[in-house]
């Protein structure tokens, strides 16, 4: 149910999000979707990332729309560090953007 909360925010707000890069923060997306892994009887769920704030090291820091206690971040090489998230850690912001899962705002 929570996955189709975070879809229909996508889908209301999409008009807004563009893959193009020239968001908040010239080095990051506005936005990140990562997929969270199913767990204790809980469905896998489609999470809605967005800035929180950038570090002085040009690290950007990324909370999640909602209750999930998962923090992730793009260091200034735009390399994604999502601990135990697969679809997203490790990744770059070209990658995911290729993708369809990062975007900026406008």
């Amino acid at each position: 149910m929570l996955a189709r909360l975070y879809i229909a925010v996508i889908a209301l707000f999409g008009f807004a999000l563009s893959p193009a890069a020239a968001g908040i923060f010239d080095t990051a997306p506005d936005a990140i979707l990562c997929k969270l892994s199913a767990k204790a009887g809980q469905p896998a769920t489609l999470v809605v990332f967005y800035v929180d704030g950038r570090r002085d090291d040009g690290t950007v820091n990324y909370v999640p729309l909602g209750q999930t206690a998962v923090r992730i971040t793009v260091g200034a090489d735009s390399v994604i560090e999502a601990r135990n998230i697969a679809g997203c850690d490790g990744k770059t912001v070209q990658e995911l953007r290729d993708a369809g899962r990062a975007f900026d705002l406008r």
